[in-house]
Formats: C-alpha cells, structure tokens, sequence
C-alpha cells in the first residue's frame, strides 16, 4: 500500500523533533506549531514547500539560494517569530525535512534519472539530412 502523501503534520513532527535538543516537550510542541503557523501565515501550502526543493535540488543544487528565497518571503513575519526561532531556523529546518524525508529523496532520484536519460537520448538521435537531387536524373532542355 502507498504510503500517504507527505503534509504539514510530518513537517510540524520533525520540528517538534529538532527542538528537542534545546526546548522542553511542551514548549518544542508549541514552537513547533507555530513555525508550521508561520509558513501557513505566508500563503504556502505544503506542497508549494516541496516543489521548491524539488526544482532547486534539481536544477540548482544550491541550498543558500533555496535559503535566502524562502527567508525573503518570510521577510514582514519576522516579528512574529517565537523567542528562540530565527527565520533562518525554520528555514534551515524545512530544508534539512526534505533533505532527509525518504519521499521526498525519492522524487528527487526518480526526476533526476529521467532528466539524465532525456539528455541521453537527445545525444544519440541522428539528424537526417535532406537528400539531394540523384544524379541519375533525367534532365530535360
């Protein structure tokens, strides 16, 4: 059986897992839901986060820019950031979940191998060339 698509829920619970380390059960809980708040404040749907990823791992492989473009959307909701979450935490957090979310890895692998047999088939196709005229033609005068 599939496994059930990814949503916000596994993003909150990976939060919740990173605070850990350095917040209590209750307060890593709350932080955590308010850091899902915080993309949800922004118009992002969970897929819309994972496209993202998607797209620049694809083409860009660049985790700052990925960083940056995502930190600058969050730009006018810096104030509502919790004591204790940066911006640049909830950003790096949600890289590091699809970073190591095996579905998310798994899309990346599957789109990447068929990028690479695109361009391998755009190598060995044979451009024909317009045959010229025979030179056994009959020529009138």
């Amino acid at each position: 059986q599939p496994a059930s698509p990814l949503g916000f829920g596994d993003l909150c619970r990976y939060f919740y897992r990173a605070l850990r380390e350095d917040f209590e059960d209750y307060t890593a809980h709350n932080l955590a839901t308010h850091m899902i708040e915080c993309w949800k404040r922004n118009k992002y749907l969970y897929l819309d986060l994972e496209e993202m990823f998607l797209i620049n791992m694809q083409h860009n492989q660049d985790r700052e820019l990925l960083a940056r473009e995502l930190g600058s959307t969050l730009g006018d909701d810096r104030e509502s950031f919790p004591e204790g979450v940066s911006c640049a935490r909830l950003v790096n957090l949600t890289i590091d979940f699809f970073n190591t979310e095996p579905s998310v890895k798994e899309k990346l692998e599957k789109y990447t191998e068929k990028m690479s047999q695109a361009v391998q088939a755009q190598r060995t196709v044979i451009v024909k060339r317009p045959r010229s005229p025979s030179s056994t033609m009959d020529v009138e005068l």
